[in-house]
């Protein structure tokens, strides 16, 4: 084979190791189904995804499940759903890989040694030397310091670790300073999307106290095709210091913006009560996110997860502060709609549309 035929076979190997990462299997969960899933002698029923077997979200009500169709109707929980997905997805990998090997050793045979990949090979000898070595240090501590000394002396090395970790995040991150600079970067980026109006007055329902909403938003055209929700739904904005009173402010933001979901709001030809509210904050960046110590990231979790069950969700942006790559509608960790940046356009889809119109009010 003569070299400009190798150039050639090189060009079709990586065209080809492009396109099989293009179709690589990934799921956006969109083709749901309940189905009952058998735990010890009891039965859960559950939305199991149709492509990737995967369970979405928790357990449903017996009679919501029942609601729309006999028992007779449910099909057991499927596991083959997930082996035949896991499969397909090693099955590519394996393609991918073969086809990487291919490409490195024709790389070789023309251009020698490839520097990136000895790079690369070195790096995993130190890590596989680097485990070595902590599994011969650890097994000395534990050995003069007892297990239970060593787990507490090691603890405290990894959260020292992780400290220093977040440290130099914290000084290296390009983030957001104030809620104003949050207020005018989301103008900047959603008009496009939404007809947004700013600064509206309300009143609280049951306690009759006047309230003010951040942002009350209705969807453009272009969304409403898509299958976005043509009423309005409310946007509360805040900016959430990972330093400092996290957990205090973090918590009178969620419970402000849930407020709202009992409130109605003046929008001058008459009044409306949200269809939903979210949370935009800089924590809606999943760089800021990163920023939160171990502690403090566990309590958001668990506030996001509590602020589900009242219909409020996060606004949740792909990319970065200067890198804008769309956003995600989120409740909880499932998703009710999507816009994607793909080249200079954008993409949207809808996942989940009884995210925003369940009812929760005493048991469920």
């Amino acid at each position: 084979m003569t070299d400009s035929e190798k150039l050639l076979n090189l060009e079709s190997i990586k065209n080809e190791i492009n396109k099989a990462q293009e179709h690589y299997p990934t799921c956006d969960c969109e083709n749901v189904e309940i189905r009952a899933r058998h735990f010890g002698t009891g039965v859960h029923y559950v939305n199991q995804c149709l492509q990737c077997g995967e369970q979405r979200g928790s357990s449903i009500k017996r009679e919501v499940a029942l609601s729309n169709q006999s028992i007779s109707k449910i099909l057991p929980f499927d596991p083959q759903i997930k082996e035949a997905w896991n499969a397909r997805k090693q099955s590519y990998t394996e393609t991918i890989r073969a086809m990487q090997a291919r490409y490195n050793q024709l790389h070789t045979d023309i251009f020698g040694e490839n520097t990136d990949i000895v790079f690369f090979q070195k790096q995993q000898e130190l890590r596989e030397i680097a485990k070595i070595n902590l599994k011969e240090a650890i097994k000395s501590v534990v050995e003069s310091q007892g297990a239970e000394r060593a787990i507490i002396l090691l603890t405290a090395e990894l959260s020292s670790i992780k400290r220093e970790k977040i440290s130099i995040l914290r000084q290296t991150t390009d983030r957001f300073q104030s809620e104003d600079e949050l207020k005018e970067w989301f103008i900047s980026n959603f008009s496009q999307d939404f007809f947004i109006k700013s600064e509206v007055k309300g009143i609280h329902l049951a306690e009759q106290i006047n309230v003010r909403i951040d942002f009350l938003l209705q969807a453009k055209q272009h969304l409403i095709k898509n299958g976005f929700t043509s009423e309005l739904f409310g946007i509360e904005v805040k900016y959430l210091s990972q330093e400092n009173s996290f957990t205090r402010k973090a918590s009178r933001s969620l419970w402000q913006t849930i407020s709202y979901n009992d409130s109605q709001f003046d929008t001058k030809i008459g009044y409306c009560k949200p269809k939903f509210c979210l949370l935009f904050s800089n924590l809606s960046l999943e760089n800021e996110v990163k920023l939160l110590n171990e502690y403090d990231h566990d309590i958001w979790r668990a506030m996001i997860h509590v602020a589900n069950h009242a219909r409020v969700g996060q606004l949740k942006i792909r990319g970065t502060k200067n890198n804008f790559l769309g956003w995600n509608i989120v409740f909880s960790d499932t998703t009710y709609f999507s816009c994607r940046k793909v080249n200079s356009d954008f993409e949207y889809r809808k996942s989940k549309e009884d995210l925003i119109h369940k009812v929760r009010v005493g048991s469920f």
